[in-house]
């Protein structure tokens, strides 16, 4: 028997959520920024304008690596077979075997969902988190 579950549309939303807060929050911080550092009294154009450019480039740098991390996993899928779990993320497959597992623990959310999951085989820990329940 197989059965393959997604990547739920509420985790889905969850992390668009904390995207959008980063999307608006990142750049008021990140051009606040350099007015804290120089402070007000004491402004230098000169140290102002590289520390702009800084803060710009690290805020596009993090909003990009967000954008590509939210494309990767909202293409995660599991697979439950009779003898091992497969978890795909785009081409890249990745099998436990039911009897190479050593422990699993189950945190779950206020609402009695499941979080998370990890799992130790003999080789390393999985962790899965967000897919449906």
């Amino acid at each position: 028997m197989e059965k393959t579950y997604n990547i739920s549309k509420e985790y889905l939303k969850q992390l668009k959520n904390q995207y959008i807060f980063m999307l608006i929050f990142t750049p008021i911080a990140m051009l606040l920024g350099p007015f804290l550092v120089i402070g007000l009294k004491s402004y230098s154009s000169m140290l102002f304008g590289i520390l702009l450019c800084f803060s710009l480039f690290i805020m596009l740098e993090i909003l990009i690596i967000a954008t590509i991390m939210y494309k990767k996993i909202s293409k995660n899928s599991l697979t439950l077979k009779d003898d091992r779990l497969t978890r795909l993320s785009g081409k890249k497959s990745e099998d436990v075997i039911f009897s190479n597992i050593t422990a699993i623990t189950v945190n779950r959310t206020n609402k009695s969902n499941i979080k998370l999951i990890k799992i130790w085989n003999k080789n390393k820990k999985i962790t899965l988190l967000g897919f449906d329940n």
